[in-house]
């Protein structure tokens, strides 16, 4: 039962959709994904607090507050999980599923912690990713980094789990491997790093939002209401998401997409069933990349 609901934890999400802005008609761009505590959603002078489920488009701005996380899915796979007092913002999102190399990314870390790991967008043509802090712009050559900025002092930190990073400063730009970090980082920033990496993510495979987003709101249901209905329910939605989310991979493939490494994200077999992950996606939810079994490596759509 736990595995059950942790899985639809974490694929799911609800159907309410923050408003987009102007330029930005109907981007639905991602999902609340998972969260606990405290979570905003910030588009103009309009803000709410989310639940798991929200859908949320581009031009929006998240924010955690005290003992609070999120982790946000985006549809062409990308994952982003926030650490608690920080807050980032989606300034463009374009996902072309017809033709993949079309489509670009840009996100701002405005504040806190952030672990991205790249979707089909960064893995087909990784410049058309673009994250800044600061003054630091940071390009992705692989899959899945952290970084932390502190708007006080303007202190940026990175540390790379698969990959590599190319951070570019008023100094000059920097290119850090796996293993490598930029910047001193304080035991705060390092603490907010080892959680970030531990964190459950799900695989950062495509999914179709609206039904990767009814399926979060049921499993949040489920968990809230612990009835053989609610969880019936969330079971079928469940299956549905991984559906669809097979689909959009293929789609996505069809697209002319490179297959993301999925090594940092967690894998699932089945939607009750328990699976295992790489040290950086520990074990738990799922993501919706399609319901066939796959390892950590796996170039199947899971």
């Amino acid at each position: 039962m736990v595995r059950f609901l942790a899985l639809l934890a974490a694929l799911l999400v609800v159907p309410a959709v923050l408003p987009a802005t102007a330029g930005n008609a109907h981007a639905q761009a991602a999902y609340v994904h998972e969260m606990s505590g405290t979570v905003t959603g910030t588009v103009g002078t309009q803000s709410r607090n989310l639940r798991q489920g929200d859908i949320i488009a581009a031009g929006t701005t998240i924010a955690t507050g005290d003992n609070s996380r999120a982790v946000i899915k985006f549809e062409d796979g990308q994952v982003m999980a926030l650490a608690e007092r920080s807050s980032f913002r989606i300034v463009e999102y374009r996902y072309v599923k017809e033709r993949v190399r079309d489509s670009n990314a840009v996100f701002a870390l405005l504040q806190g912690g952030l672990r991205f790991i790249s979707g089909v967008i960064g893995s087909t043509n990784r410049n058309n990713f673009r994250l800044t802090a600061g003054t630091a712009t940071i390009g992705i050559r692989g899959t899945d980094g952290n970084v932390y900025y502190n708007s006080v002092v303007g202190a940026i930190n990175a540390a790379v789990n698969a990959g590599a990073l190319a951070i570019t400063t008023p100094a000059g730009t920097q290119t850090i491997g796996a293993g490598e970090t930029f910047g001193v980082a304080s035991a705060a920033v390092e603490q907010a790093f080892r959680q970030l990496t531990a964190q459950l993510v799900p695989i950062n495979t495509p999914v179709v939002i609206a039904a990767s987003a009814a399926a979060a709101q049921a499993a949040a249901d489920a968990a809230r209401l612990n009835t053989p209905e609610a969880r019936g329910r969330a079971q079928k939605l469940l299956e549905n998401a991984l559906q669809e989310a097979q689909k959009a991979y293929q789609q996505a493939i069809d697209g002319g997409a490179v297959r993301p490494d999925t090594s940092g994200t967690t894998t699932e077999t089945s939607p009750t069933s328990s699976s295992t992950s790489s040290p950086t996606g520990a074990p738990g939810a799922g993501g919706g990349g399609g319901p066939a079994p796959c390892t950590p490596k796996s170039a199947s759509p899971c």
